[in-house]
This record gives C-alpha cells, structure tokens and sequence, in this order.
C-alpha cells in the first residue's frame, strides 16, 4: 500500500485511469452496430478488466479487454467514414457553390452588356 508519499504519485495515474475509463465507456455506448445488451455488457465492464493493469488481469478481463479493443476499432471505422462523407459533402457543396457564384457573374456581365447594348441603340434613337 506504501506510505502518503507513495499513495500521492499514484493518485494522479489512478485518476487518469478513471477517467480513461470513463471515455471509453462512452465510446463503447454510442456504437450502433452493437446490440444495446452488448454496449451495456461492455460499458459496464471497463473499470474491471481495462481498469486494472495489464499483467494483474486474468483471461476473463483479458478477452474483455480485446472486445473492447475490437469496438473502438469498428467505431472508429464508422466515424471516420462518417468523416470522410462529410467532408466530401462539404467539398460539393463548396464546389457548386462556386460554380453557382461564377454562373451568377456571367450573368451580370452578360446583363451589363445587354443594357449596355440598349442604351446604343436608345442613344442612336435620339
């Protein structure tokens, strides 16, 4: 257990944990292509087998810990191809709206040419 100098270094690395924990928890209960019995199977049992450090784990908190590896991993797949189709929305929309902005111009300078052109032939009129 070790003295109050002992206990206060590991304090912050325990805390750290907890909070590691914690996110990954989180993570594990917002991936979709879970069963929500899974989901909470494995939220539930992060602090007992990703908690506990590596070589005081038993085979049980072991295969625990690589299902959730394997969650975080399928989750971070979707979420970056969620990313990946974002950004190439964004990029079309960004595009057409360039194209739209151009188009627009012509317009204008084909509108000023036109009322440009009347006023000559007004102007020839008078």
């Amino acid at each position: 257990q070790g003295g109050p100098e002992q206990q206060s270094h590991r304090w912050p690395r325990m805390q750290g944990m907890a909070d590691g924990c914690r996110v990954v928890a989180a993570a594990i209960a917002s991936a979709p292509s879970l069963p929500c019995s899974c989901r909470e199977m494995l939220a539930a049992a992060v602090d007992v087998s990703l908690g506990v450090l590596r070589h005081d784990r038993d085979g049980r908190q072991a295969a625990v810990v690589g299902f959730i590896g394997e969650t975080l991993a399928q989750r971070k797949a979707e979420l970056t191809e969620k990313m990946d189709l974002a950004e190439a929305a964004t990029r079309d929309a960004r595009a057409r709206a360039a194209e739209a902005q151009s188009s627009a111009g012509m317009r204008v300078e084909e509108a000023g040419r036109a009322q440009a052109a009347a006023r000559e032939v007004l102007d020839s009129h008078r």
